[in-house]
């Protein structure tokens, strides 16, 4: 699929989910599990890598 859509994908350390749970923690006041957390996770990392977006960008982030 990511083939076929030009999609691309980030691989979040636990390091990295723990840091998203805790910025939605202490920013948001949303608690959640680490896959809750993954999304955001991946966006940090991407970020962190120097990836720049064209438009809006989502993340789906579930709770506890």
């Amino acid at each position: 699929i990511l083939t076929e859509t030009k999609g691309g994908g980030w691989i979040a350390s636990n390091a990295d989910i723990i840091t998203a749970q805790n910025l939605l923690k202490e920013k948001a006041a949303i608690g959640t599990t680490g896959n809750g957390a993954l999304s955001l996770a991946g966006l940090i990392r991407a970020r962190s890598k120097g990836t720049t977006f064209k438009g809006a960008v989502a993340v789906i982030i579930t709770g506890k």
